[in-house]
């Protein structure tokens, strides 16, 4: 159910000052909470890792200081690797998801906004 009548949400100080990263993929633009980046990663300077799940699926990792880092490729992510198929990225945008560590393929990353 949509609810038209709401307020517009109030921001604190902590989401005034919030920062964004932004960065591209296949020429759109998406932005991360900045606090949640650790580190960007030329892929090339990368070395890839495989393990397989329990469901026999196999899932590639990059090691990120001692710990794995999932890769998550948004096209997949999305359903559109069937439609665009395989893309070569520049960088690893690695970022804590909870207690989880996310490799994200990236093209580059713009800068920071607030």
């Amino acid at each position: 159910m949509i609810e038209p009548n709401l307020a517009p949400a109030g921001t604190t100080a902590t989401d005034a000052s919030a920062r964004v990263l932004v960065c591209s993929v296949d020429r759109g633009l998406f932005g991360i909470q900045a606090a949640w980046v650790e580190a960007v990663y030329p892929i090339a300077s990368m070395s890839v890792h495989t393990t397989r799940t329990d469901a026999g699926q196999r899932q590639a990792f990059i090691v990120h200081r001692d710990e794995p880092a999932l890769i998550v490729d948004l096209r997949q992510a999305i359903g559109l690797d069937g439609v665009l198929g395989d893309a070569t990225r520049d960088a690893f945008l690695v970022l804590r998801s909870g207690p989880a560590l996310l490799a994200l393929p990236v093209d580059h990353c713009v800068g920071i906004r607030t």
